[in-house]
């Protein structure tokens, strides 16, 4: 496996961050017990059949394929392949109880993995994808597969939901009839248990194999938004019965999380999921369907079960992350996901996409760029570390609140608390997520009050470098991940 592409650092900047990592460490460095083996293996879920590798079609390709442009499987030593898997799930209630009754599936893999098994780190990533826009997006690939790749995690991303099988115009069976005509999916009462079968897949020893010549350690569960608000439900509700998961990283989705999940869990909540437009209602039932039509962005449609609402403290076998001036979705990410529309969908015009990716429709601001790919990153590697070592990653403070729940904030508009990434500490303007629905915004400083704040632009530079290490050394932001915030900051010239 090619070694993850490396940014370079100066000397003088190495030498401050072993000043700085080298004489504290955040985490707790306890070390749990580890269980050998995948629960998957052993989970009373049944094994469905698996169908592969799918080729041919009108296409003559999968979709949602990982893109060369900014997920470069070659560089990377990857492998992408297509499985189709069939068996007979069970019915649950929006509770995710047991209602009674089964139906008959069959429901695709996408599978990413290293082409030598010898460069597996043993962890497979089991991604729920999400369906908000009525179609399959890989939004956990998207924000984190430099790590998945870098770090030798296999892939595999599920079409769990009926809508991105066949209910829509964009689904799997609309964009290619041919290729995935065996498909079949008999609705989102049947999600979990399709999903859960996956994992038991994957231990197949006969027939197709998903994973030919490589037994996974470690099964962890992902899913961001829509996505990590059913799998919230399967972790709270759905765990203890199947007992088929290792860990659970819920990324963006509000929720409670309990100890009785029995495995390591983290949730990951930006601005957006605190208060803003996907927070948790009110009520004891499912959040009414949200609709937010966006200039530039299109129609997203958000079912987001009411999960309650997160833990005050951290648990034995859960962490809350709270990204203060974080949001849903950000330029960052948007930087992958217009061309994974074209990739898939042809011309972004359609969408009203500029090539900058300043929407100045958009609620009239520019999208949030505090780059949540980062922070995610370093949570995949902790949840990682935690379900393959026993490593349990430490607590972090939370965002504040004022009494009517909404987020407290200095005079400048910043989030007091919560993780702090480097525009934060070091800001260049306000990043929000609890406005603009989804992608939250951002309001660049005057050049007045930059040059008020910091003396000179290498001022500010120094700045942002201080507040990465910092970063780095809490455990929030990778190594790897060094000079991206610093290279945006050299962008900024106010003086």
């Amino acid at each position: 496996m090619q070694p993850r592409l490396t940014r370079l650092i100066p000397v003088y900047a190495l030498m401050l961050l072993c000043m700085t990592a080298c004489n504290g460490d955040s985490s707790s460095g306890s070390i749990g017990v580890i269980s050998s083996g995948s629960n998957a293996e052993t989970s009373s879920v049944p094994a469905p059949v698996v169908e592969g590798p799918v080729s041919g079609g009108v296409r003559g390709r999968p979709w949602g394929r990982a893109l060369a442009s900014q997920s470069p499987l070659d560089e990377y030593d990857y492998v992408e392949e297509e499985y189709f898997y069939s068996g007979v799930a069970q019915k649950r209630g929006l509770d995710g109880a047991l209602v009674g009754g089964e139906a008959a599936y069959t429901t695709r893999m996408l599978v990413d993995r290293p082409a030598n098994p010898e460069d597996f780190n043993g962890t497979v990533i089991l991604e729920w994808l999400n369906v908000s826009m009525e179609m399959d997006l890989p939004l956990m690939w998207i924000l984190g597969h430099e790590e998945i790749m870098g770090s030798g995690f296999i892939y595999v991303g599920i079409s769990a939901q009926a809508v991105g099988v066949s209910d829509s115009p964009t689904s799997l069976k609309s964009w290619d009839p041919v290729r995935y005509a065996p498909l079949s999916h008999p609705g989102d009462a049947y999600a979990h248990d399709i999903f859960a079968q996956a994992a038991k897949a994957l231990f197949n020893k006969t027939g197709p194999l998903p994973l030919p010549g490589i037994k996974p350690d470690k099964i962890i569960a992902m899913g961001e938004s829509q996505s990590c608000s059913y799998l919230t439900q399967y972790a709270n509700v759905v765990q203890a019965e199947h007992m088929a998961m290792d860990a659970f990283l819920l990324h963006s989705c509000s929720g409670y999380v309990s100890d009785d999940i029995g495995v390591p869990t983290m949730l990951f909540l930006t601005e957006s999921e605190i208060d803003g437009f996907t927070a948790p209602g009110d009520g004891a039932g499912p959040t009414p369907e949200q609709v937010a039509e966006i200039p530039g962005l299109g129609i997203f449609r958000l079912f987001m079960l009411n999960n309650g609402l997160p833990p005050q403290d951290d648990g034995d076998l859960y962490r809350v992350w709270e990204i203060a001036g974080g949001s849903h979705f950000d330029k960052q990410a948007m930087a992958y996901l217009v061309p994974f529309w074209e990739d898939n969908l042809g011309a972004p015009s359609d969408q009203g996409f500029s090539s900058d990716y300043e929407w100045s429709q958009a609620c009239m601001t520019l999208p949030n760029q505090l780059g949540m790919e980062r922070p995610t990153r370093a949570a995949i590697r902790q949840i990682h570390e935690w379900v393959a070592e026993g490593k349990s990653p430490a607590s972090y403070p939370r965002v504040e609140k004022n009494e009517d729940g909404s987020i407290t904030r200095d005079a400048e508009g910043l989030a007091i608390g919560g993780i702090r990434m480097p525009p934060v500490v070091a800001p260049d303007g306000i990043n929000v997520g609890d406005d603009c629905p989804f992608i939250g915004s951002y309001t660049p400083s005057e050049a007045s009050a930059m040059q008020s704040k910091y003396a000179s632009k290498q001022a500010f530079l120094d700045a942002v470098t201080q507040a990465t290490f910092s970063s780095i050394d809490e455990g929030t932001l990778l190594e790897e991940d060094f000079s991206l915030y610093l290279d945006e900051a050299t962008e900024i010239d106010a003086w």
